[in-house]
């Protein structure tokens, strides 16, 4: 898939801001653009919303470290917004572009250890995108 320019734009602002610590840059710009290409910015926000729930939450159980009550309804929660996520990334993805949907559904969706730490790595790469919004947001808030 062909990256346009305004979306290579905001990766390199992405990587400027994060200092090149985008951990899934190639498919950040490809949910990026897609959105973009079909006008879906309600399941863009969707999965900006869930993707940084999910960050949050995974953060939340990595700095908890011991097994309690609390860490086991984060787990629960953790896997309710990964499940969310994957629906709302397949929803973007559908099936014109056969290419993508096979990536996806081999780095994203199985249900494995490793795809569900894919998951993780998108989600800190939506959730600093997130950060961006809410910035850009208060920014223009202050200066009403």
């Amino acid at each position: 898939m062909t990256i346009s320019k305004d979306t290579e734009e905001i990766l390199q602002f992405l990587d400027y801001t994060t200092n090149d610590n985008l951990r899934k840059r190639n498919d950040l710009g490809i949910i990026l653009e897609l959105s973009a290409t079909y006008g879906e910015v309600d399941v863009l926000n969707d999965i900006i919303f869930s993707a940084t729930s999910l960050w949050k939450i995974h953060k939340t159980i990595q700095r908890a470290g011991e097994v309690n009550e609390g860490i086991e309804k984060l787990k629960t929660e953790s896997v309710n917004q990964a499940d969310f996520l994957k629906s709302k990334l397949n929803t973007l993805i559908g099936d014109e572009n056969p290419d993508i949907s096979e990536r996806f559904d081999e780095v994203y969706f199985q249900k494995t250890a490793g795809a569900f730490y894919n998951l993780i790595d998108i989600a800190h790469d939506l959730a600093e995108l997130k950060k961006i919004q809410l910035d850009k947001k208060n920014k223009n808030s202050s200066v009403s």
